[in-house]
């Protein structure tokens, strides 16, 4: 039983399940996920001159490479593309991803609190993968009903 009269809340947007990194503090949940790599959004971050989590308020355009994968569906091979082209900006702004396991039918990974804390991470997510990631894991859950 709680005696706080706040009661503890979790608070997500939508990342797909493998895409989430949390974050606790003062009892609240947050579940966050993005990216781009866009060389100056990333140094704007990086510098403080823009907060990274404006980012979900206002998230980069997806690349034309996702934008792509997206006209006819998602195969698996798309799904894969689309996290490669990801995990290839996180690696070009020096936070490569950690245990990734691309054998399983929703990726599984891992990103590092640097990541998340210069805004590559919300930056990435986004322009390369968050709309591929989305419709891939849509489809596997209505394949199931």
């Amino acid at each position: 039983m709680r005696t706080n009269k706040s009661p503890r809340r979790r608070v997500s947007l939508w990342v797909g399940a493998a895409a989430t990194a949390g974050l606790v503090a003062s009892g609240v949940m947050l579940s966050v996920a993005a990216t781009a790599n866009d060389v100056e959004e990333i140094a704007a971050a990086k510098d403080g001159s823009r907060n990274p989590v404006d980012f979900f308020a206002d998230p980069p355009d997806p690349s034309e490479a996702q934008l792509r994968l997206l006209v006819d569906g998602v195969t698996r091979d798309e799904y894969r593309a689309a996290f490669t082209n990801y995990e290839e900006c996180m690696e070009r702004s020096g936070h490569a991803l950690v245990g990734v396991r691309v054998d399983l039918e929703i990726i599984e990974y891992s990103i590092t609190d640097s990541a998340v804390q210069s805004g590559v991470h919300q930056l990435c997510y986004p322009q390369e993968f968050y709309q591929v990631d989305r419709e891939w894991q849509i489809e596997l859950e209505r394949k199931r009903t």
